[in-house]
Parts: structure tokens; C-alpha cells; sequence
């Protein structure tokens, strides 16, 4: 039987995969200068933009700069990422409660 907090640390352990403080830097030309843009006017307009493509394109790295400099935007230090693929169970986003 877990006690309270073995709970709470599991449970941040899977609802928080990373906490990012570190800043990203990286070079916006071309196609990722205007996707960035794309991004910008998507949230803007309060549409949800997809990012479509090929494995190791730049698509997450892409997210995680155009989040930290939101996360700067609103005077925010960090962001949290959470990755989203075939093994997600919603237990990992809200915990699980044992008997």
C-alpha cells in the first residue's frame, strides 16, 4: 500500500515527464522560419495547428522553442512537455487511485 506521499511522486513522475529551463536555441530560416510564423498566427487566431512530417525533420524541437518562448512571453521560467504517443495511458495524465 502506497502512503500519501509515494502517491504524489508517482503521480508527478508520470503526469510531468520533463521540466524545461534550459533555453533552445536554434537557427529559424527558411521552411522553420515560417512555420514558426505559422505557429504564431495559428495560436493567434485560437486555431490548433498539426505539424505533419517525416521523423527527425524538426517538428519537436520546433514546439519546444515556439513553448519557451511563450512560457518567456508570459514571464513564465519553465514549461512542462509531455510527450503524447502509442503507449500514453490516460493513468499517466491523471493517476490511478489503489484500493
Amino acid at each position: 500500500m502506497l502512503n500519501k506521499k509515494q502517491f504524489n511522486e508517482l503521480f508527478e513522475k508520470r503526469l510531468i515527464k520533463e521540466s524545461y529551463e534550459e533555453e533552445i536555441n536554434i537557427i529559424l530560416t527558411g521552411q522553420y522560419g515560417k512555420a514558426l510564423e505559422l505557429l504564431r498566427d495559428a495560436e493567434a487566431t485560437q486555431l490548433f495547428p498539426a505539424l505533419v512530417g517525416p521523423p527527425g525533420v524538426g517538428k519537436t524541437i520546433l514546439c519546444r522553442y515556439f513553448a519557451s518562448l511563450r512560457a518567456k512571453e508570459d514571464k513564465n521560467k519553465s514549461f512542462h512537455w509531455i510527450t503524447f504517443d502509442e503507449s500514453i495511458k490516460p493513468s499517466h495524465l491523471i493517476g490511478i487511485f489503489l484500493a
